[in-house]
């Protein structure tokens, strides 16, 4: 039984990874792209963040069961931009 419990675990994990695009405002520089993609990158199951500064928004792959679009979005509104999910 627990050898058919880890192996649901490690499925669930590898089907599990999302994408979400935030919208953000308040970048005017590489500087900021740079701090959103650090922050984000730093979260716990994100395994990429690509943040277009002239679009104003950042396209996130996380893992789902490891965090969520709303912990994003306030892990970039702790910085001082605003976010928000398209």
């Amino acid at each position: 039984m627990e050898q058919a419990r880890e192996h649901a675990t490690e499925h669930a994990t590898e089907h599990g990874t999302e994408q979400a695009t935030i919208t953000v405002t308040g970048m005017k520089c590489g500087s900021c792209v740079r701090h959103v993609t650090t922050a984000l990158e730093r979260q716990p199951g994100v395994s990429a963040a690509q943040v277009s500064l002239a679009a104003g928004a950042v396209t996130v792959s996380y893992e789902s069961g490891l965090t969520n679009v709303a912990a994003l979005v306030q892990s970039i509104r702790s910085l001082g931009y605003g976010a928000s999910e398209e």
